[in-house]
């Protein structure tokens, strides 16, 4: 045992020095195999020296294990793997060689049979190849001499590389939008939050936690009393934006919400206005909060919010029932992709779609009496259509005479004031003084219409103005005096009249105020200046021509920090001196009472003969059909006839050549 001990202690040695040698002087792999050889001949003298030991000179506490166990056991030392290696490699080989020639017993191990010791020599050779294979690499790195490494040097003898898991994970990632809620994946209509800022549309949380009771996304429970009622903003285009900086959201806002009054903001906003000022109000409602009640309700720098293979429900596979019927009353419900060609036709076709009246009969089916007939005054040089369509259509209206189609009675009207050039006054009696104005009816005739039509029904008397712009403009025309009320005669917006000849190019030019395009309704402004950059946005229609020093007057009225006057400017009076409209319907009336009176003298006077006046000259076919008429009929020839005829005969008294002299 003492001679074993030195020869491990011998190996320890051995690869102490040999790591240091290598270290130092940076020894190669061929020069360290030699040194090992120079020791394992050593260790074969050794050897020999105890092949005549007896079993019981052998300690029995290193009974039942080999000699590669043994030997390898000491030598289990942080070295390197080349050295460990290369060492075993040759403990094997001397044991295989002592064992298969002589029958002794070494370290007191039995020797085995023969079939024992050819199966632990392959047993020993396969580890022995998967150490050379390891080893491989590094042993002729020399020969090589390059100066880089291969990926798979990097990642599995070095350490260095590493997994790369984000293509898996961007694979694995579905982000949902934050105008959408986590349950459906639609875009919300009643949007309501969790305390954690998940979304969801209470038409969809509602039923899910009546069933489980808990957050949909987490897992956790949940109770609905928890849940905060979100308020989103829009812009005139219908999309979502904050309140106060009027920032579009998209999918890189950060975007927050106060859980006191459920308002969302941008984060900027409530960071700039609420947290570096220290002014923990809400900007909307001036309601108080604290930090803890600023939700986040997307964070682009943390998005697993939104991923919706995470979700609590979709690893679960949960499933609620949700009362959609009346969603699936709607056309778009089954639409799941759409272009933006067909996207913008829907659009207008929800804009400009009438729904047919509900009766007994079909829809296709048109009430006669609702029809507005065609007179001398409003007829067509067109057609309805209705007779085509009832001839090559089973669903429609049987129709079997043609009738014109009808024109607007609008367009009638304002053609004839362009073709006649009228225009109107009218008068604004403030209590500043008068105000005289000029209607442009001949250029713009609806908006005008609009405005003398106010004027005569006393809709802008006691109103005020609202608003008052030095060296800009005075706006008025709202009868609640706030800026936001106000309508039109018809009831509702109607288009925008832009000519070009009519622009913001001088004083006291009235033009109408509109919330965007073709929103106008009653109000109105009058300019202090030219003002080119409202051309094309706002309907100019009339010019002041009388009440300038009242109109300099009012120009100077002091106002406050809103640009509402201090003293109030008020329209006590509107008169109407021209009204070109009221002469064109008075023009039209006449003209259909003129029209019906010839008409009615034309029934008079044109009798229809009847079958009763009638007496039958035979019997059969024709009986009503004088012989005479028919014998004429037969028999007469027409002058068209008589001329062909002629041009025959001489065409043929010409065919003859002669004698050619012709030619």
């Amino acid at each position: 045992m003492d001679l074993y001990d030195g020869i491990i202690n011998d190996l320890i040695e051995l690869a102490e020095s040999l790591e240091r040698d290598k270290k130092s002087l940076s020894l190669s792999i061929n020069s360290v195999e030699m040194k090992m050889k120079e020791k394992y001949d050593d260790l074969d003298n050794r050897i020999s020296k105890i092949e005549t030991f007896n079993e019981r000179n052998v300690s029995s506490d290193i009974n039942n294990k080999s000699w590669v166990d043994a030997v390898a056991k000491p030598i289990a030392l942080p070295f390197s793997k080349q050295q460990l290696g290369m060492s075993i490699l040759l403990m094997m080989e001397k044991e295989d060689e002592v064992r298969n020639s002589k029958n002794v017993i070494i370290f007191g191990l039995p020797t085995p049979e023969k079939e024992d010791v050819k199966q632990r020599q392959l047993d020993d050779k396969s580890k022995i190849e998967e150490v050379l294979d390891y080893l491989k690499m590094g042993k002729k790195q020399h020969q090589q001499d390059k100066l880089y490494i291969t990926s798979t040097e990097w990642k599995h003898f070095y350490g260095g590389k590493k997994t790369d898991t984000s293509a898996i994970s961007s694979a694995e990632f579905r982000r949902i939008p934050f105008h959408c809620c986590a349950l459906s994946y639609q875009p919300f209509k009643h949007p309501y939050c969790t305390p954690e800022g998940h979304v969801f549309d209470l038409e969809n949380i509602a039923p899910f936690l009546k069933k489980y009771g808990r957050n949909p996304v987490t897992g956790e429970p949940l109770d609905p009393k928890k849940l905060i009622k979100l308020n989103f903003y829009k812009n005139a285009k219908g999309e979502y934006h904050c309140p106060t900086t009027y920032k579009v959201f998209n999918e890189n806002t950060h975007i927050v919400c106060i859980a006191k009054t459920g308002n969302v903001f941008s984060y900027d906003a409530v960071e700039e206005l609420n947290i570096k000022a220290n002014y923990l109000k809400d900007l909307l409602t001036d309601e108080p909060f604290t930090k803890k009640d600023i939700i986040t309700i997307q964070d682009p720098s943390n998005l697993t919010k939104f991923n919706s293979n995470s979700f609590f429900f979709v690893k679960k596979n949960l499933k609620w029932e949700k009362d959609d019927s009346v969603e699936r009353n709607d056309p778009n419900y089954y639409i799941k992709a759409i272009s933006n060609e067909a996207k913008s036709a829907l659009d207008e076709l929800k804009k400009t779609y009438v729904a047919p009246s509900t009766s007994t009969s079909s829809s296709n089916f048109v009430d006669s009496s609702k029809i507005v007939k065609a007179d001398a005054i409003n007829a067509a040089i067109y057609s309805t259509g209705r007779v085509a369509a009832s001839f090559t259509s089973t669903v429609m209206e049987i129709c079997t005479t043609q009738e014109p189609a009808v024109i607007d009675e609008d367009e009638i009207r304002y053609a004839r004031i362009r073709k006649l050039g009228k225009k109107g006054y009218v008068c604004l009696v403030t209590n500043y003084g008068r105000l005289n104005i000029e209607l442009f009816c001949d250029q713009v005739p609806k908006t005008c219409e609009n405005f003398i039509k106010h004027c005569a029904n006393k809709y802008y008397k006691d109103t005020v103005f609202h608003r008052l712009i030095k060296n800009f403009m005075i706006q008025g025309g709202d009868p609640t005096g706030t800026g936001n009320g106000g309508q039109s005669i018809w009831g509702k917006k109607f288009e925008d009249e832009f000519k070009q000849n009519l622009k913001h190019d001088a004083r006291g030019l009235l033009s109408m105020a509109n919330s965007g395009p073709n929103t106008n309704k009653s109000q109105f402004y009058i300019t202090f200046r030219d003002l080119p950059h409202l051309d094309n946005k706002h309907t100019v229609f009339g010019k002041l021509v009388g009440g300038s020093d009242v109109f300099n007057k009012i120009e100077y009225v002091e106002t406050d920090k809103k640009d509402r006057p201090k003293t109030s400017i008020k329209i006590e009076d509107c008169l109407v001196f021209v009204d070109p409209y009221l002469e064109v319907d008075e023009q039209l009336k006449t003209e259909r009472e003129n029209a019906l009176k010839k008409d009615d003298k034309k029934s008079d006077s044109s009798k229809e003969k009847t079958l009763a006046d009638l007496k039958p000259v035979r019997q059969g076919v024709g009986k009503y059909i004088s012989s005479t008429l028919l014998f004429e009929k037969k028999h007469k020839v027409s002058e068209e006839d008589e001329l062909e005829i002629k041009s025959k005969k001489l065409k043929q008294a010409q065919s003859s050549f002669g004698n050619f002299s012709s030619w």
